[in-house]
């Protein structure tokens, strides 16, 4: 016997396994793979494949074979096809009843799906600040993100914060054309990506988004043409949160203010779930005629200053109208 060979065997040192061929697929057949399989909760745990397609044919996978963890998580309950495009990605499978692992590469199509600004800025971005780490993180899957992205740049231009994603979002949505494709630069897996989203500045939700801006956590400016349309359509405003009268020793004290959706105009004013308003540029809100006489002086107002009861502490948002 050779001397490497039975030093190994005596040691009992195992050799590793080499690491798999790529296969490449397309968008198109990610996501015929993932309509061929769904979730199971019988061991193993992950999402088995129910049909027999092309693609399951090109992984060397067949019915009945699971895919038990997506990039080392587990698959129960994910998306095969949400997020992924442009990058490499394993897939821990029971293939014929054994463990196997299937590295993947997809690749992107030339399709680029319209994003709106409020749902990228409200429904998947926090920021991230750390020794390593600068960006905003996407925290759940939405396409072509996936859950853990940290996007870094957008069109060259670094943003390390929410408000600083949003004020790129909203310049390239004023330089450029509708649906044309902004290119963010987005960390996955520790490795550097480019994708590509067409920006959308379209619908309310996304005018509130582009006309108001944040100077501090207790100032605000307001574009007039988005309070103009607030003001002309009410229910709008009213639908993202729920407001329910303040009461104290039987008499009413303002509104208390629940619920807030992350994409309405209350997180956009920086008001939080919680919050008590007591009054408008120093009119109670103790009635309903005097909600009215202050929504009646809203239109003309150059500044708005509301008085509001914060965790149970008094403060003061002011917003100035432009």
């Amino acid at each position: 016997m050779k001397p490497l060979l039975a030093l190994l065997l005596l040691s009992g040192t195992a050799v590793a396994d080499p690491v798999p061929s790529t296969i490449t697929l397309d968008e198109a057949e990610l996501a015929a793979l993932d309509a061929a399989s769904s979730d199971t909760m019988v061991e193993p745990i992950g999402r088995r494949i129910d049909r027999d397609v092309p693609v399951v044919a090109k992984l060397a996978l067949k019915v009945g074979d699971v895919i038990r963890a997506l990039n080392g998580r587990s698959s129960y309950g994910a998306s095969l096809s949400l997020g992924y495009r442009g990058t490499v990605m394993y897939l821990d499978v029971i293939q014929s009843g054994k463990p196997a692992l299937v590295r993947l590469a997809v690749k992107s199509s030339s399709t680029v799906e319209p994003l709106a600004i409020s749902q990228l800025l409200f429904e998947a971005m926090s920021a991230v600040k750390s020794a390593k780490s600068v960006g905003v993180l996407v925290r759940q899957d939405m396409a072509p993100f996936s859950a853990g992205d940290l996007v870094r740049q957008v069109d060259g231009k670094a943003v390390a914060t929410p408000d600083a994603f949003k004020q790129a979002l909203v310049a390239a949505a004023k330089i450029k054309a509708k649906a044309t494709s902004t290119t963010l630069t987005v960390e996955r897996f520790d490795a550097t990506l480019t994708l590509t989203v067409a920006v959308e500045a379209d619908g309310f939700a996304d005018r509130l988004t582009m006309g108001i801006k944040k100077v501090d956590d207790t100032h605000y400016e307001i574009q007039r043409a988005v309070l103009d349309e607030v003001l002309a359509n009410p229910a709008s405003f009213v639908k993202g949160a729920r407001i329910v009268p303040m009461m104290k020793d039987g008499m009413p004290q303002g509104f208390k203010i629940y619920a807030i959706r992350p994409n309405s105009s209350y997180a956009l004013l920086g008001l939080t779930n919680g919050d008590s308003l007591v009054s408008i540029n120093g009119l109670e809100l103790t009635s309903a005629d005097k909600a009215l006489k202050v929504y009646s002086k809203l239109r003309d107002a150059k500044q708005l200053t509301l008085e509001l009861v914060r965790r149970g502490k008094p403060l003061t948002m002011t917003y100035t109208i432009r």
